[in-house]
């Protein structure tokens, strides 16, 4: 598939944009300057210029310069892909610098594209009557619907405690423990750790609520339809079948390999941002979320921005939040925001079990425009024939 934007006239369309550039500009800091050369040897490179992002034909100067085809160029520039969605499923080159540096240009580069803010770490949570937000704060579904999807809404996530009762949450627990007795490592529908011991283990459950009656009418269930309009995000579908549907994850302490644990990321990390965001996710915990099984960690205000790579930079003086679960509790969460789950430390007594959640997700029409049934959006970028055209069409710039 060849590129649709003009190189030249994209470039063009930045330097009209005085005011994405000056929102730019404060983030560029001690960046040196960052060039993209394409194929046929057209380049454009970006620079810090007091207050505005400055963007010149050529290299000279750049100290970073980022090769790619003309293709490949495009899918970053519309955020089909990523900075890492190019490491893995393009071509780059870095005749200068190197891949940190894109990583940490990407914030900047997405407000000047897109009109995206950087993060700021700094920024104050007020609630409804504009007093300081507890960031920590959990809530009961007696508490006041308004209260539950400002702070949803303001912070990224949401904590309810109580939702399902243990009956429910018993329930639920049984029919993960089918699935995952049914599940192979070659089925393509789980994932897969090994314990400390060297035993094969699923770790998680892609489209769980395939063959799943009980899982399928979480979708349904009031509560849970609650959480979803909380979120503000309008014509949202229960996601079944696409991009990994229903997820259920299953920690295992001193998991070996697999992807059960996992630092801070966005559910649209490698790419595909238009097309995928925002989904809605509720997980509801059969477990406890603690230290020794399993927690999720969750990164305030980050659903609306562009976090720069906590790969790269430091985050010791950002807000995340830890969520010290219960079984039958919901979290929420967008998937743009950036959460993370860290391995859990182990030393689980009794019957105490590493947390196992079933997340229900809902997605925007554009996903299911884009993806056939049990399609992934990773397997769109590896595919060699290009995408489909409803993907193409929701990335034009």
């Amino acid at each position: 598939m060849g590129a649709t934007i003009d190189f030249d006239h994209f470039h063009q369309s930045l330097l009209d944009n005085v005011e994405g550039r000056r929102m730019a500009a404060p983030h560029v800091g001690e960046l040196g300057p960052l060039a993209f050369v394409i194929d046929d040897g057209r380049a454009y490179t970006f620079s810090g210029a007091g207050d505005m992002v400055d963007i010149t034909p050529g290299t000279v100067g750049a100290e970073t310069i980022v090769a790619l085809g003309a293709a490949d160029w495009e899918s970053f520039v519309t955020e089909r892909l990523t900075r890492y969605g190019v490491l893995y499923n393009a071509n780059p080159r870095f005749d200068a610098g190197d891949f940190t540096d894109l990583c940490r240009w990407e914030p900047v580069l997405r407000a000047l594209f897109h009109g995206r803010p950087v993060y700021d770490p700094k920024r104050q949570f007020l609630d409804r009557h504009g007093a300081p937000l507890d960031l920590a704060r959990s809530f009961t579904l007696d508490d006041d619907p308004a209260d539950l999807a400002h702070f949803l809404q303001t912070t990224g996530y949401l904590h309810v405690r109580g939702v399902f009762d243990p009956a429910e949450v018993h329930e639920l627990g049984a029919e993960v423990d089918r699935l995952v007795t049914l599940a192979r490592p070659d089925d393509l529908r789980s994932w897969w750790t090994k314990t400390p011991a060297g035993e094969p283990v699923v770790c998680q459950l892609k489209y769980g609520a395939l063959g799943s009656a009980l899982i399928t009418e979480l979708h349904d269930d009031p509560r849970v339809r609650a959480f979803v309009t909380a979120s503000g995000e309008v014509a949202l579908e229960p996601n079944l079948d696409r991009n990994e549907g229903t997820k259920i994850i299953i920690k295992h302490p001193g998991a070996t390999e697999g992807l059960t644990d996992l630092p801070l990321h966005t559910d649209c990390g490698m790419g595909f941002h238009p097309v995928a965001c925002q989904m809605v996710l509720v997980g509801v915990q059969l477990e406890r979320g603690s230290v020794r099984g399993g927690q999720m960690h969750m990164t305030a205000g980050s659903h609306v921005v562009t976090t720069p790579d906590p790969a790269v930079v430091a985050v010791d003086d950002w807000p995340i939040v830890v969520l010290d679960t219960e079984p039958g509790d919901c979290t929420v969460h967008y998937s743009h925001t950036l959460h993370g789950a860290p391995p859990p430390t182990g030393g689980l007594t009794g019957d105490e079990r590493a947390r196992r959640t079933v997340y229900a997700c809902f997605g925007p029409t554009s996903l299911f425009e884009a993806l056939e049934p049990l399609e992934d959006l990773v397997a769109v970028m590896q595919r060699s024939d290009g995408v489909t055209a409803t993907v193409d069409e929701k990335l034009r710039y």
